[in-house]
Parts: structure tokens; sequence; C-alpha cells
């Protein structure tokens, strides 16, 4: 990675429509296994660790998304 992509990284980049298309898509599917999570297991850390790593998942997702060149 290059300190150009790194400002880039760090920089806003907004989506364009078929991108937020995207985006809600993923967000779908993540709220889809954020229930199943709630609705499979009992609240413990190892819940709130699960939601934790999906939040974190779907915020690189998008990341991925909206740095795509």
């Amino acid at each position: 990675m290059s300190y150009s992509d790194t400002v880039r990284s760090l920089s806003y980049q907004p989506a364009s429509e078929e991108q937020g298309d995207r985006i809600n898509a993923l967000r779908n599917v993540c709220k889809d296994f954020a229930l199943a999570i709630y609705t499979d297991t009992r609240a413990s850390r190892e819940q709130s660790l699960a939601i934790t790593k999906l939040e974190e998942t779907l915020m690189w997702a998008v990341k991925a998304v909206v740095l795509e060149k």
C-alpha cells in the first residue's frame, strides 16, 4: 500500500448508487445474521463479541466496496 492509497483510505469516499445498493445488500445479510445470533445464543460475553465482530465485518466490507478502484 502506498501513501496515496492510505490517504484515500482515510478520506471520505462517497458511494455511487450501484455501490449503495450493494452496501445495503451486505447490511441486510448482516441484520439477518445478527437476528440468528440473538435468537440462537444466550446473552453472554461471547454473544456480545460475535455482534461486535459482525459490525466490524460489515465495516470492512463496506470499505472494500467504496474503495474499489
